[in-house]
């Protein structure tokens, strides 16, 4: 469930970055400047970087160093 909300949530994020690129966001939400406009399609394009990253990468950090039982 975890991975299939970050998928979802990755499309959403690049779909908002490619949308605010081609400047069709801009009839729903008025920035103040270019700049503006500029910093949350980079915003998106991130965020859709971290989350795609978040469900392709293991949850799971492998085990070091020796087991119990080798421990001695």
């Amino acid at each position: 469930m975890k991975n299939l909300l970050n998928v979802i949530g990755f499309v959403i994020c690049m779909l908002l970055g490619v949308l605010t690129a081609t400047g069709h966001v801009q009839t729903h939400i008025h920035f103040a400047g270019v700049l503006n406009e500029m910093a949350f399609c980079f915003g998106s394009f991130m965020l859709a970087a971290i989350l795609m990253l978040s469900s392709v990468l293991p949850d799971k950090k492998p085990e070091q160093g020796l087991k119990e039982k080798n421990r001695f």
